[in-house]
């Protein structure tokens, strides 16, 4: 008996298997989790980066780099300041993949490194963020800043709130 369950295992199931494997179906088993196979991309950059959502650091969840839909850099682990002027707050060190410079990279923050429950952020003061072989932006001392909103969020005194376009000035 054991032998035909074992001979049944490894020459019914098993092939049935690898090709779920194979063809990507274990993207739906697993789910929408964002990866990155970085060995697929020739050079890289890095960012050390700050990510505060609705004006509230974030201390946990995913960082992800795109270049158009396709996915170029993914953290899920921050990191704490240990001195200067971002001291006990979290970072995201960041690295960026791709082959060429010059991308156009956009970027998400999520709570559980999904699509689903992703929201974008921008460098706060607005600007693009391309790649550049071996570029090295932001320090522990300083960030690159981005921020997001849920769509919830509006701060007080600061003279910005939260409309569906992003920040916008009151005056």
């Amino acid at each position: 008996m054991n032998s035909y369950l074992s001979s049944f295992v490894f020459d019914k199931i098993y092939p049935i298997l690898w090709v779920f494997f194979i063809s990507g179906i274990k993207t739906v088993i697993v789910g929408s989790t964002w990866s990155i196979n970085a060995p697929d991309f020739a050079n890289n950059m890095s960012m050390t980066v700050h990510v505060s959502i609705d004006g509230s650091n974030q201390s946990s969840g995913s960082i992800a780099a795109f270049s158009g839909s396709e996915i170029r850099g993914l953290e899920t682990t921050s990191s704490t300041a240990p001195f200067g002027n971002y001291a006990g707050q979290s970072m995201y060190s960041l690295m960026v993949h791709g082959d060429g410079g010059g991308d156009i990279l956009s970027f998400k923050w999520s709570s559980d490194g999904t699509e689903t429950n992703a929201i974008q952020i921008n460098a706060i003061d607005g600007s693009a963020i391309n790649f550049t072989i071996n570029d090295n932006l932001g320090s522990v001392t300083n960030p690159l800043l981005f921020v997001g909103t849920t769509g919830n969020y509006q701060s007080s005194g600061s003279g910005y709130q939260s409309g569906s376009s992003g920040y916008q000035s009151d005056s």
